[in-house]
């Protein structure tokens, strides 16, 4: 589909090509706003099409525009204690890397974080069997999209490239898939008080934080339960 955007004496209109779903330029640039566009190879021209120094700096001017610290990483996968507690996940949840360093986060090493005051938060993308990753500049990535295994794969490929290793903890490869009708939120929630959200199929942060309140009001009751019998 032809690009709605122009940037005219930069390029012919006729090379402005995108996907069916909005996506043009090397970088699959729907997110980026061609003001943020950048002439990195010199040549007098702001070419996200077949320029790869164009469009990797123009994609690397808009991350900074929202909000990626130089010298901080975008995130790394973690170790967590067999006994943690994983109501404290989620990307509303933000804690220094002393504080995670208290409730036995390691790296993947096992060895301690770097008690540092830098705020960081956990994701567990694949629940207790996968990893589990801390991050900083992982906002900037989800700003320009708004899927966190999209900011996550972003964030592992760049590592990957730059020479890091494969994940220290696979997910699991024998998880049961599940349907957007079996993720939509069920009576259980809605009887319970719990917020899950708009009922879109989607296994998003906030069904996740859902499910996990739902899972520990139970244990308490059980618990209660074991008391009183």
């Amino acid at each position: 589909m032809p690009c709605a955007l122009s940037m005219r004496e930069d390029i012919s209109p006729e090379r402005m090509i995108g996907s069916w779903a909005g996506l043009w330029g090397i970088c699959n640039s729907c997110h980026l706003p061609l003001r943020y566009a950048k002439d990195i190879d010199g040549d007098g021209r702001r070419d996200l099409w077949g320029s790869v120094p164009d469009a990797a700096g123009s994609a690397a001017n808009f991350l900074q525009q929202l909000g990626w610290i130089p010298g901080l990483d975008w995130g790394r996968e973690v170790r967590l204690p067999p006994a943690f507690d994983y109501s404290l996940a989620g990307r509303d949840q933000m804690l220094s890397e002393a504080e995670w360093a208290k409730l036995g986060v390691t790296t993947t090493a096992g060895t301690p974080l770097v008690p540092l005051e830098q705020k960081a938060a956990l994701l567990v993308p694949s629940g207790h069997q996968g990893p589990a990753f801390g991050y900083q500049n992982f906002y900037a990535i989800m700003r320009w999209n708004r899927s966190e295994f999209y900011a996550l794969s972003v964030g592992h490929l760049a590592d990957r490239i730059a020479s890091a290793t494969a994940l220290h903890r696979m997910p699991p490869a024998d998880t049961a898939k599940i349907t957007r009708e079996q993720v939509r939120p069920s009576d259980g929630f809605i009887f319970t008080g719990i917020d899950a959200g708009e009922a879109d199929g989607v296994m998003g942060s906030i069904t996740r934080q859902a499910i996990s309140r739902f899972q520990k009001i139970h244990s308490v009751l059980r618990m209660v339960i074991w008391i009183l019998y």
